[in-house]
């Protein structure tokens, strides 16, 4: 049985927490286009920083898949090539999911300069009271669920060459692939610009890859890094070889990554709210990366190794972190819709909002309290097991918790 860690599922489980306050108060505030954007308040850039934080889960997945594989491959003696398969497998189950649900179920594509938004299919009935099909924007939009399965599927190939190696090379390797994908995203700056050209000649199997690599929304380039970072992380702490001397040199590398983030936002123009792709992003990137490699070393040394009181909950919700991150939309819209009902403008003031989105996030946890008692049963988590179980791929994991 492969060892489920604490710290994996706490951070899920935080970070869907945050993500379902984050969006109900993104989605469900009524003056969202009233905001000067120049001069927001101090909470709106907060939600700003914060909703760009998608590497954090680009990296806890690889590092949780990086710690199975090793696990596999040293104590159940699986093939490299079996573990090529599960990576492949899991990757094009998440790729599958990922346009089921954004078509299906994702939120908003927000226009801030028109207001011409674009809901999701179930989100525009919810919103609109009517059925409208997909827009083509939503086959070319990296969502969250798509940039982990792209790192799966890229990642799938450099996993099976390194697994077999000596720690220490493994290491070499991964984190100088890591610096070197951080360092080519750069490019990015420059080549974020020809998207809209591309599109406008109408090479569409083009611009589907440069949406891939180079889109608004987690592209490869950067989230790759923050995958390979992972899963040279995840190897560690699963073989906890010399665990000071490879928590130093982790700590050493995320604390010159958050400095260099540091300095760019000290000397570039502040851009953050604009969603540009310039220099400001690109210190941003580098802040990420090393602030979110902090958090899960952090989160090992204390979660995976100490008894912490009051983590139960949070580890409840990390298990089902999926299934949440699926479904918080349409729910969402329905409480916004009942609250209207009962309290006509609510959501035309930001505490108003934020009290509803932290309410919703309230709801959330409790719903998988009492979910566990069925042991999450059709859970998306659930669901994937099975389809796993039919393409020969076992999950191997303690299920649902056991910790």
């Amino acid at each position: 049985m492969t060892k489920r860690y604490p710290s994996f599922d706490i951070i899920r489980g935080t970070g869907i927490l945050i993500v379902v306050l984050l969006h109900a108060a993104l989605y469900q505030y009524g003056e969202l286009l009233s905001i000067d954007f120049e001069n927001p308040p101090l909470i709106i850039t907060i939600i700003g920083f914060l909703l760009m934080w998608a590497g954090l889960f680009a990296m806890l997945s690889a590092a949780a898949y990086g710690a199975t594989a090793l696990s596999r491959y040293e104590n159940d003696h699986r093939t490299r090539r079996s573990i090529l398969a599960d990576y492949l497998k899991a990757g094009v189950v998440l790729l599958v999911l990922s346009y089921i649900y954004f078509i299906l179920l994702g939120p908003g594509l927000l226009d801030l300069e028109h207001g011409e938004h674009d809901f999701s299919i179930i989100f525009g009935v919810l919103r609109h009271g009517e059925l409208r099909g997909p827009s083509s924007k939503r086959l070319f939009y990296n969502t969250s669920l798509s940039m982990l399965a792209h790192n799966m599927l890229i990642l799938a190939p450099v996993v099976y060459l390194v697994v077999a190696l000596r720690p220490k090379t493994r290491r070499i390797i991964l984190i100088a692939s890591a610096a070197a994908v951080f360092a080519l995203s750069y490019i990015r700056i420059p080549i974020f610009s020809r998207g809209a050209e591309i599109k406008e000649k109408g090479n569409w199997i083009l611009y589907f890859c440069w949406a891939i690599f180079f889109n608004k929304n987690d592209p490869i380039l950067p989230y790759l890094g923050f995958g390979l970072l992972g899963t040279c992380l995840g190897f560690d702490i699963h073989s906890e070889e010399s665990r000071k001397k490879t928590s130093i040199l982790y700590i050493a590398i995320g604390a010159i990554w958050t400095i260099a983030g540091i300095v760019g936002f000290l000397s570039l123009p502040d851009t953050m709210l604009e969603r540009s792709i310039d220099e400001f992003w690109f210190a941003a990137i580098l802040f990420q990366g090393g602030v979110f490699l902090l958090i899960l070393l952090g989160s090992h040394l204390i979660f995976d190794h100490h008894r912490v009181f009051g983590k139960r909950g949070v580890l409840m919700i990390g298990s089902v972190s999926l299934t949440l991150f699926l479904l918080e939309t349409p729910f969402t819209e329905v409480f916004a819709k009942l609250s209207t009902i009962l309290i006509p403008g609510w959501n035309s003031s930001l505490p108003g909002t934020l009290l509803f989105a932290l309410i919703m996030a309230l709801f959330w946890y409790g719903v998988t309290h009492l979910w566990k008692r069925a042991g999450f049963r059709f859970s998306a988590e659930w669901l994937i097991m099975q389809i796993y179980k039919l393409v020969k791929r076992e999950s191997g994991k303690e299920w649902p918790l056991s910790s």
